[in-house]
């Protein structure tokens, strides 16, 4: 659609079209102004308030609004440095939003609207030209608290029209609002002996699939509470076996060992079965006692230990399919370095089977003790018919890096370094692989950097062929510090497309599920803290997907979105 730039009085007015809001439409559709219908919202109708801001001798100017619907209701403004709040009643009427530069104007510096949508979810998503140039491309979304939606027109150039006025040609300019439904957990899990002489962090970075143990023929959910008192037990921690039916609690998991400070809990994982009674089995990991503890899980019996004296072991923890060839998964942990252990960290891939060592793998590039903060398998990236896996190395001293290794031998096989270095940055802090998504058949890998963009978080996706990168996501909800990426994780084709999508969680207790193919959102979710993906409980055929609240909740949520 072209919208028309009319001069007048050397002016250039702009005619921004909010399109409808309709779960039907997506949201990087573009639509006809005359073909969209408004339907009503839940409560009958919406808010905007806006606000134009120009740059004039140091002061500012002034702007003006026009809102217009299909059936002749005008609503206007002028007015100086504040707002005006009006009542958009969206009875099935289109809408259109006219803002004028100021003729006072000598820079047409920045615009933005403040919007809300009581009770619903929206997003907006804006695209503005200059000579057919893309300007701009914002994304955010809405709920009952106003959001601001900025217009950055930084870098363009200004035109002299008469009389020393200025202007910014703006051949295309598009507003679109589409609508996602909320979305309601299946059931919510809390801590059952959540005490107040404990600190809260029931599924704070532990939530885990862990497979049927209860043989209902339901996949089961490991969650853990690292810092939960246990008798004379300062922050000993704890573990939760959760049915994936219904949430019903199956078993209490102790740790082996009684500590102060141990932190039992602070990483769990579904390991496969290892002892061939056809029950799968789970670890749980304390980074204050160097102990990753390996249980059955037909009888819930210790089956081993794996554990290190030189630094914060078990730090985290992951499944990797078979490497050593026995037929049984493995095991990868990671081990953040001390300082009286010059700093480095570690990781180690150990036999499902037994618990011997396989690979023992340093810091290839030993700078402080973040090596080993992120482990997870990628795939076979090497062709080798062995799976490989990356090691996050976040924060460190000049950039974070990601490391991908060999599982047949543990040799390096490449790093990917930030594509935005920061000074003590987050590069590193979600790790996931993702399948493969550029059609090479080769599995790729996603990276989360909660402190890119000026710590509103990025998300990247490399080749894992080579570390190149193939395309960097944004946080989609426009605010401070939205640390979006710091947890990321794949997911099953949600959306029908064959790729793996991902789940992407913010600073915001939102978890973002998006595609993996282009990158498009699917569906936001509360919780952000840590998530999982859950094999199909209810029957629908879709995974589920498990986050963590703010509050120490976990929520489990259809994946059917």
């Amino acid at each position: 659609m072209k919208l028309s730039s009319i001069w007048t009085k050397g002016l250039i007015i702009v005619w921004v079209p909010i399109f409808g809001i309709n779960p039907l439409f997506s949201a990087a559709q573009v639509l006809d102004f005359e073909d969209v219908y408004v339907p009503s919202l839940p409560n009958g109708y919406a808010y905007i308030y806006s606000y134009q801001g120009f740059e004039w001798s140091g002061d500012s100017g002034r702007y003006s609004w026009v809102v217009s619907s299909e059936n002749g209701d005008w609503f206007s403004g002028d007015q100086a440095h504040s707002g005006e709040n009006f009542v958009w009643n969206n009875g099935g009427r289109d809408l259109s939003l006219r803002l004028m530069p100021s003729p006072l104007a000598q820079r047409f510096d920045v615009s933005h609207l403040w919007m809300r949508s009581p009770g619903y979810t929206v997003h907006v998503r804006m695209n503005g030209y200059v000579d057919g140039t893309v300007i701009y491309t914002k994304s955010l979304y809405l709920n009952d608290t106003y959001q601001r939606v900025d217009l950055d027109f930084i870098g363009i150039d200004y035109w002299e029209l008469t009389d020393n006025y200025y202007g910014v040609l703006i051949d295309d300019m598009s507003l679109n609002v589409s609508a996602f439904n909320p979305q309601a957990p299946l059931y919510t899990l809390e801590n059952p002996r959540n005490d107040t002489r404990s600190i809260n962090s029931f599924g704070y970075n532990a939530v885990a699939d862990i497979g049927d143990i209860n043989n209902d023929g339901v996949s089961d959910l490991l969650v853990g509470a690292f810092t939960q008192n246990a008798k004379y037990r300062y922050q000993q921690g704890i573990a939760f076996l959760f049915s994936g039916s219904d949430g019903s609690l199956i078993k209490t998991i102790h740790s082996p060992v009684r500590a102060h400070f141990g932190q039992f809990g602070y990483t769990v994982a579904g390991v496969g079965d290892l002892n061939g009674d056809s029950i799968p089995d789970y670890a749980v990991g304390a980074p204050g006692l160097g102990i990753v503890f390996v249980f059955s899980g037909a009888t819930h019996n210790l089956l081993y230990q794996l554990e290190s004296s030189t630094g914060r072991f078990g730090f985290s923890l992951a499944r990797i399919s078979d490497v050593n060839a026995d037929g049984i998964s493995d095991i990868v942990v990671g081990e953040l370095g001390q300082i009286r252990n010059n700093g480095y960290g570690k990781a180690y891939v150990y036999s499902g089977a037994s618990g011997a060592l396989i690979h023992e793998i340093d810091d290839p590039e030993p700078v402080d003790d973040k090596f080993g903060f992120r482990v997870t398998e990628i795939g076979d990236v090497n062709r080798d018919s062995v799976p490989d896996f990356v090691v996050g190395a976040w924060n460190r001293e000049f950039s974070s890096s990601a490391f991908v290794f060999s599982g047949k031998d543990g040799a390096l096989l490449f790093a990917i370094d930030d594509p935005s270095p920061l000074h003590l940055g987050s590069f590193g802090t979600g790790l996931t692989g993702v399948g493969d998504v550029n059609g090479d058949h080769i599995p790729d890998l996603a990276i989360g950097d909660a402190s890119d963009n000026d710590r509103d978080g990025s998300v990247f996706i490399f080749s894992g062929l080579n570390g190149a990168l193939l395309y960097a996501l944004s946080n989609p909800y426009q605010t401070a510090e939205g640390r979006f990426g710091q947890r990321v994780k794949s997911l099953r084709d949600l959306n029908g497309d064959s790729i793996m999508d991902l789940a992407v969680a913010a600073g915001n207790n939102k978890t973002y599920v998006i595609s993996g193919l282009n990158g498009t959102l699917i569906a936001v979710l509360d919780g952000g803290e840590t998530f999982t993906a859950i094999a199909d409980i209810n029957g629908d055929g879709w995974d589920e997907l498990a986050t963590t609240t703010i509050n120490d909740k976990v929520l489990v949520y259809s994946g059917n979105f």
